[in-house]
């Protein structure tokens, strides 16, 4: 039960890692749409 749950802790700080890279990923996309259109 306690190794569900440090898994479970470990995969949810991985996951909100990956979620702060794509969220900068698509940023960095549209501020080179954006220079593309300007």
């Amino acid at each position: 039960e306690v190794r569900e749950k440090y898994h479970l802790a470990s995969y949810m700080e991985i996951s909100a890692k990956t979620g702060v890279n794509i969220k900068r990923m698509f940023e960095h996309i549209g501020e080179l749409m954006l220079k593309r259109i300007g």
